[in-house]
């Protein structure tokens, strides 16, 4: 997940931010005050190995060389990663019982970025696509449910974790289908359907049927990239943005809908349209802070 340089809520992404309440339903963030996490499920966290790591870099666009763990720009952004883990752990123990601590690794790259990465991990079924096969779809080595109701074709070496918890399917589904607009999840004899309504995420072809199904769990691996730090004006900065992506990472924004992490409104075609949204009063005097 990339930062965004204007976030409102970099100062506020460990605290949790807050929202005047509305008459309809908007696309805000639903954080709560002093409520770190989500919920508790293990499952919405994967502790990464190095080895891990190294298939999520693979599969994904990133070429950069990663820093070593003791070099001196990973050494001193693991040590800010501790001391936030430490207060929120200490503020909120039980909360955190399940969550992995987090660790940093720095790309020797000139992009001004940061994110936590996502962890594709298979599950042992496969998969239908109702529909697929008409629409022209292909069988895939990897279909990938997204949280948004979509669906991804993928290979099979983006598997980078395969784990064959039944139970954990099970909540998976349950939640997956939760959250999803349209798109239905249906359990059979070792394989599932994906209804008609699920279509494949922009930019991806259309699958008839899948060897694996996949979902996604939230990486504690925090990436930053050298060009953040170098062009920062202060290390107050770069914290900013550490901050603001611990927020993604103990939310486990990778497998929660987007529109329940995201700052930015569109003031057309949905519920906004007929109001801007409003901050709280303490949001306002936080951010007035933190910006001037």
């Amino acid at each position: 997940m990339k930062f965004r340089v204007l976030s409102v809520c970099v100062p506020l992404a460990i605290l949790g931010c807050t929202r005047k309440a509305a008459p309809v339903p908007l696309s805000e963030a639903k954080h709560d005050v002093a409520k770190p996490v989500e919920d508790t499920s293990s499952w919405r966290w994967h502790e990464t190995t190095d080895a891990e790591f190294e298939v999520i870099r693979k599969t994904g666009t990133e070429s950069s060389a990663v820093l070593p763990d003791n070099s001196i720009p990973t050494r001193r952004v693991q040590f800010w990663l501790d001391l936030f883990d430490s207060k929120i752990r200490k503020a909120s123990p039980a909360l955190l019982a399940n969550v992995p601590r987090p660790r940093a690794k720095v790309f020797k790259s000139a992009e001004v970025n940061g994110y936590v990465n996502r962890v594709v991990v298979c599950l042992p079924l496969g998969v239908d696509v109702t529909g697929g096969a008409a629409s022209g779809g292909t069988d895939a080595d990897v279909v990938l449910l997204e949280t948004d109701g979509t669906y991804t074709a993928l290979p099979k070496d983006a598997c980078v974790v395969t784990r064959p918890d039944a139970a954990e399917l099970d909540k998976r589904l349950a939640d997956l289908n939760a959250n999803r607009s349209g798109c239905r999840i249906t359990k059979g004899s070792g394989r599932v359907t994906l209804s008609t309504e699920c279509q494949p995420s922009p930019n991806a072809t259309s699958a008839a049927r899948g060897a694996q199904v996949a979902v996604v769990s939230t990486s504690n691996i925090v990436s930053i990239f050298g060009g953040l730090i170098t062009e920062a004006s202060s290390e107050d900065e770069v914290v900013a943005i550490i901050a603001h992506e611990l927020g993604h990472f103990y939310r486990s924004h990778a497998t929660a809908p987007r529109i329940s992490y995201d700052y930015f409104y569109s003031n057309t075609g949905d519920a906004n349209a007929s109001h801007n949204p409003l901050s709280s009063r303490r949001d306002h005097a936080l951010i007035s802070a933190f910006l001037w």
